[in-house]
């Protein structure tokens, strides 16, 4: 807490706050909720073949347990949401943490996914075209790779009764994945020269 707070003027704090028009923080607790309650609702699809629990009590667990995220360090609120369900229901809180790394993957394959929209429909700077093109290339390839060596983290859902999200995956379906990848980098190389000629046609 003292790292945090420290070297911090708190009368131009108290001054910002004085000053600050609290009407936005109207839409701004709505899309918190409205957030909360989407993750509460995929969490219990997740977490349904092991116990399923009505929406009111997931919204409240994924409440907290994102409260407490926010407020200890190291992410350890992590733990929270399987220390309650534990609670609840008596299930492991190695199978309830299963599902909360299968919600770590999907939010990561989403940034992905954004990500990938911005770089091939925003003109970027060549830096931070090519930073994109890295890490989303990179992120990809990881995912290809660990679906098809069957790495312990992608059999994760095997500690979850009745959950076979990666069974499918197979050969076929990672030589799908590279080609995938493949054809989006020479889309994102596409792009790039698109952008480029533009620059160049605009300072003509």
């Amino acid at each position: 807490m003292y790292l945090a707070v420290r070297g911090i003027n708190f009368s131009e704090v108290g001054r910002s706050f004085r000053s600050a028009n609290y009407l936005y923080t109207i839409p701004i607790i709505v899309i918190i909720v409205l957030v909360l309650f989407f993750r509460s609702y995929r969490w219990g699809i997740i977490l349904a073949p092991q116990v399923k629990y009505p929406q009111w009590l997931l919204f409240r667990i994924t409440a907290i347990g994102f409260m407490t995220i926010s407020v200890l360090p190291a992410r350890l609120g992590e733990l929270t949401r399987p220390l309650l369900v534990k609670q609840k229901s008596g299930v492991r809180m190695s199978s309830t943490m299963a599902t909360i790394v299968l919600e770590r993957v999907f939010d990561l394959l989403t940034l992905m996914a954004v990500l990938g929209m911005v770089i091939l429909m925003m003109p970027l700077p060549p830096e931070i075209f090519k930073a994109g093109c890295v890490i989303l290339i990179g992120v990809l390839s990881i995912f290809g790779v660990l679906f098809k060596t069957k790495i312990a983290l992608f059999r994760i859902t095997d500690l979850i009764p009745g959950c076979g999200f990666f069974a499918f995956y197979d050969s076929n379906t990672c030589a799908c994945t590279y080609s995938c990848s493949t054809c989006f980098y020479h889309c994102l190389c596409i792009s790039e020269r698109t952008n480029s000629t533009r620059s160049f046609n605009s300072h003509r």
